[in-house]
């Protein structure tokens, strides 16, 4: 029979359907959002019916029975959809929510409720948003973008550069240490030598 889980990434919050396709009793996945590795306990399997002696085998030749339908054993089961074995679904939003992003040419990267770390492609577990470049103008751990939820599900957004050399500027305009500053859809970022649009999507 198989077997999923919903968890939850203790790192980025994102919401993980996991499906056990080969009835292992632990899976470890990847969060495709943030990258850590999970390990998910699933519980065991039992024999399947169709598995079992035939009883003829044990007890010689009897009459013929139909082989038993699962919906007679267990009851009507709801049909399971075909889908890949992990995929992400976001958090329970306000109906009507925005969503947002940052795009870096042909690259999108989507931001999350909470705060979004931002730095180039590394390894490493600091951040959860890493920019695929090779540029050393922007750092490992460059910028934070923080996005709280509103009641009409739209977002409040601010961006503040991490503790490192590289400049982040908004609209040309650079961050000043601590600073906190407010972001919309529409504004361009440059973190380094590294240009980005902030959208809704």
């Amino acid at each position: 029979m198989l077997q999923s889980k919903q968890i939850t990434c203790p790192k980025c919050k994102a919401v993980l359907n996991v499906k056990n396709l080969k009835n292992r009793p632990v899976k470890v996945v990847t969060c495709p959002v943030c990258g850590v590795k999970l390990r998910v306990k699933f519980a065991a399997v039992e024999t399947p019916v169709s598995d079992l002696p035939d009883y003829r085998t044990v007890l010689g030749q009897q009459e013929p029975v139909a082989p038993a339908d699962a919906s007679t054993v267990l009851g009507p089961q709801e049909p399971v959809a075909t889908s890949p074995a992990c995929f992400v679904s976001r958090p329970q939003e306000p109906n009507g929510a925005k969503h947002y992003r940052l795009r870096v040419g042909n690259a999108t990267y989507p931001l999350v409720d909470g705060v979004n770390t931002i730095g180039r492609s590394a390894k490493s577990d600091a951040v959860s948003i890493h920019i695929a470049t090779e540029s050393l103008k922007i750092s490992r751990c460059h910028a934070r973008i923080e996005l709280v939820r509103n009641s009409d599900g739209t977002a409040a957004m601010t961006i503040s550069n991490w503790e490192n050399k590289n400049a982040t500027r908004v609209n040309g305009v650079e961050l000043k240490a601590d600073e906190r500053r407010t972001v919309k859809p529409g504004d361009q970022i440059r973190m380094g030598d590294v240009q980005m649009t902030l959208e809704e999507c």
